[in-house]
């Protein structure tokens, strides 16, 4: 006796009635109602009942979580088919078809039969339609392969590089992070920003694989000057630092010797406008008689840095009126010198300050 049952709440109705049948179940459902389902199915799996399950989906890729579930129901018996139909998939055309003769569907206003034994004979129909044209998953064993690399493993900030992978026998590869779900054979290409380690993993009905890949990024670094000037009251070179408020600005004494110094641990070529080709670790010294602007460049395989110094002279009466005094050996006013000339340069450092504070207003 043929009967059939419509409801909104199709799941529901499908959960129930798997329980009650004795013969054959046929659902025609999607990859996360199968999920609400799997309870009731591993429930039944043992009482040697006929399941035909027809997986409908918008692509061909297949998750781990539901790699897994079509394990247990395979291994119970179960035929499980996967169909790749948007249509159907969008529209939640779902149904289930109970010892041949008991239809659960949606109500359907364009259904084109109230005879119940003629709609169920539709639906088997429709079902039997689909299933030639689904795939049926056959959980693979035994050995995966496993191809995994990348077009370059040491890269730059922000550089473009390519992922490869090519995997034989697996049900579900992943990576990550970034990637996520893939196909057996693919790549993509990604921008990186710092070093990244990309995790693969194949599974199939035995083995779960894992494959690592390393991407080391080297990030751009600025390249650094360090600026002191000499002391001609305590005989030695002072670092200085630059404007707070202009950046690679410096204030200075008129007539001081001013030492540049640097060390670049980057490949590359290293020149300056007026002074030229520089190693990339050295430094130069100067007298200062003027505002003076130095233009460094360096250039690398992937990108040009240029760095502006400007030195602001100032003229310095205290210092000079010191160096006048005749100060024996050794004498324990070097100290009180070197505190003073410090004092100067913060007041130097400030006023530098100020006058930029004034433009910006």
């Amino acid at each position: 006796m043929f009967k059939f049952y419509t409801t909104f709440d199709i799941i529901s109705e499908i959960n129930v009635q798997i329980l009650r049948f004795e013969h054959s179940i046929q659902i025609l459902v999607d990859e996360n109602d199968l999920f609400f389902l799997s309870s009731s199915l591993l429930e039944v799996i043992n009482k040697n009942i006929e399941i035909e399950i027809i997986i409908v989906a918008n692509t061909n890729k297949k998750s781990l979580k539901v790699i897994n579930l079509c394990k247990r129901l395979i291994d119970g018996g179960v035929s499980v088919y996967w169909h790749c139909n948007s249509i159907i998939f969008n529209d939640s055309l779902f149904f289930a078809i109970f010892d041949k003769t008991f239809l659960v569907d949606k109500p359907n206003s364009e259904q084109i039969s109230e005879n119940a034994e003629e709609l169920v004979r539709i639906k088997n129909s429709f079902f039997k339609s689909i299933l030639i044209d689904s795939e049926k998953l056959k959980l693979l064993s035994g050995e995966i392969n496993i191809e995994f690399s990348a077009d370059k493993t040491i890269i730059k900030e922000n550089e473009s590089v390519e992922i490869n992978w090519n995997i034989e026998n697996a049900h579900h590869v992943s990576i990550e992070p970034m990637i996520g779900d893939v196909s057996l054979l693919g790549s993509r290409v990604l921008n990186l920003k710092k070093d990244q380690r990309f995790l693969l993993t194949a599974v199939n009905k035995e083995f779960s694989i894992s494959k690592i890949l390393f991407i080391k990024v080297f990030k751009n670094k600025d390249i650094e000057f360090n600026i002191s000037v000499f002391d001609p009251i305590a005989h030695q070179y002072i670092k200085i630092e630059a404007s707070s408020f202009n950046k690679d600005n410096y204030g200075v004494y008129f007539d001081q010797t001013i030492k540049i110094s640097w060390e670049i641990n980057m490949i590359g070529k290293l020149h300056e406008n007026t002074i030229g080709n520089l190693p990339l670790v050295g430094f130069h010294e100067f007298k200062i008689f003027k505002e003076t602007q130095l233009f460094f460049t360096f250039i690398t395989l992937n990108n040009t840095q240029i760095k502006k110094l400007i030195f602001h002279s100032f003229d310095n009466p205290q210092i000079n009126n010191k160096l006048n005094i005749q100060l024996p050996a050794n004498n324990t006013k070097n100290t009180e010198n070197l505190n003073g000339f410090l004092n100067i340069s913060f007041k130097i450092k400030k006023f530098l300050e100020m006058i930029y504070k004034k433009k910006s207003i």
